[in-house]
Order: structure tokens, then sequence, then C-alpha cells
């Protein structure tokens, strides 16, 4: 499986689960580590322990290995890695502070991505 289609699928599953201000970001040419970032907002510790979840489930059913996950003692913010893609899932209140959109945005194009879309993760503006 492609990345493009990776990052769709995360894309779709977030979105059917509510998540909220869902955006994409290409970090390929800032980070060596991975090639996308995904930051979701949930809006309490049960909706990003469903999100991680269902993205477990997801790694399971598309057979992608997990590299790690962090945060899982308050699911204030929990970070999914997939490798290439590494997934942020965040309550309002630990987005707003940390502010990841702008710190990534001022080097890098910034978008919002909808699943549904015919977008793909190289039309990202810059």
């Amino acid at each position: 499986m492609t990345n493009t289609k990776i990052e769709k699928q995360i894309l779709k599953l977030l979105d059917e689960l509510k998540g909220r201000d869902i955006v994409l970001l290409d970090v390929r040419k800032l980070w060596s580590l991975s090639d996308w970032m995904i930051i979701v907002t949930g809006s309490s510790a049960r909706q990003i322990k469903a999100m991680h979840d269902a993205l477990v489930s997801l790694s399971k059913n598309l057979k992608l290995h997990i590299v790690g996950v962090e945060g899982r003692q308050s699911y204030e913010w929990l970070l999914v890695d997939f490798g290439d893609v590494v997934v942020h899932l965040m309550r309002e209140e630990a987005r707003n502070f940390y502010e990841l959109d702008k710190l990534w945005s001022t080097e890098i194009g910034l978008k919002k991505v909808l699943p549904d879309s015919d977008e793909t993760p190289n039309s990202i503006d810059h």
C-alpha cells in the first residue's frame, strides 16, 4: 500500500470518528523520521482513546506496523507513529497550548484535508 493510500485511510477513519480540525502536513523536507504528520482534535479523553483503538485496528487490517505510541497515560495528546506517518490525537486544550499547526506551518504549507476529496497529499499548498 502506498503512503498516499495509508494517509487517505487514516484521514477517512478520523473523520468518521468525528475528529475535528484534521490537518495533514508534508514534513518530508524538514523531518527525516517521517513523511507525513496528521493532527486531529478530539473532544474528550474517551474520543482520543476511541480514535487510537480504531487506528490500531486499521493497522492490523492494513498490515501496518506501529512503531510506537506515546501519551496513553492521560489521553490529552496521543501520538501514534506508523513510521512514514505520525498521527497526533489531541484534546483541544493541548492543541491550543502546543500549537503544532503553527509551529510546523511556519516552515511548510498547511492545509486541511477532507478525507472524501480527490486531493492527494502531494497537492498540499506551499
